[in-house]
């Protein structure tokens, strides 16, 4: 009895702390917070954006296949929001948002 009691006792203890609240990421600690997620009208379509994209030497990272959106990683030496304020500016965007990890309780 002592070696199940022993067990249990760990498989608890171990499953409590799998509970335990992690720390949350910022955007700064996930990917160094230099990417960027722009999204553009579908009307408009994402050739202008990949054009401007390709002008002020953001690197493409991602094309979304599920919505209308790229992810870009900003240059260094471009502070993000000096690129988000150029996005906005570009034919067909709706929005701009720094990449980050969304945390769902």
């Amino acid at each position: 009895m002592g070696i199940f009691k022993r067990f249990y006792t760990t498989a608890v203890a171990l499953m409590l702390a799998a509970c335990g609240h992690a720390p949350v990421g910022t955007a700064a600690d996930i990917g160094g917070g230099s990417n960027l997620i722009v999204f553009y009208t579908p009307e408009t379509g994402k050739a202008a954006l990949l054009r401007a994209a390709r002008d002020y030497g953001v690197e493409v990272v991602y094309e979304y296949k599920n919505f209308n959106g790229i992810a870009v990683r900003v240059p260094q030496g471009v502070s993000p929001s000096e690129a988000a304020a150029y996005f906005r500016n570009t034919d067909g965007v709706l929005a701009v948002n720094p990449d980050g990890m969304a945390v769902l309780h």
